[in-house]
């Protein structure tokens, strides 16, 4: 009961994240998938003890839900969208965010992809580094929309 309660098996989650931090040379990597029961995004991380959530509109990962449109911030602390909360209560420092709708074949937004903290020189994600995450969120709305499918067949 508590497998099927989750929107997506963890082991999807922790492969896309896995991906997305190999493919980008990012630091971490957020995957926020939509819950409709709730109308919430749903970030589930290892490090965290509770889920932490957020409403479409909310933040930088609930406007490109709401807007489905990329959002790429190459310096966090002088963009004024970037919402430093987090980073004052974890002692992490967010320097560059990459933002991504994740849209299926049928237009609808399912969740956000948020690639954090580019490790290169140059310190912030690319337009190669867009292409390639607009390239795997393809792959990631396939794998949501067969967890979504799968769960549905089992409850």
């Amino acid at each position: 009961e508590k497998i099927t309660a989750e929107i997506v098996p963890k082991e999807t989650i922790d492969v896309i994240i896995q991906e997305t931090i190999k493919l980008l040379s990012a630091d971490r990597v957020s995957l926020f998938v939509y819950d409709k029961r709730i109308d919430m995004l749903v970030l589930n991380a290892s490090n965290l003890s509770q889920p932490i959530r957020v409403k479409p509109g909310q933040g930088i990962a609930g406007v490109v839900f709401k807007t489905q449109d990329t959002v790429n911030i190459p310096d966090c602390y002088n963009d004024g969208r970037f919402d430093q909360t987090f980073d004052t209560e974890t002692g992490y420092r967010t320097r560059s965010l990459l933002t991504m709708p994740i849209v299926d074949f049928e237009g609808e937004c399912m969740g956000v992809l948020q690639a954090i903290n580019k490790n290169n020189k140059s310190d912030h994600f690319s337009q190669v580094d867009e292409i390639m995450l607009e390239n795997l969120t393809q792959h990631v709305s396939i794998a949501l929309r067969n967890a979504k499918v799968y769960r549905a067949a089992i409850a």
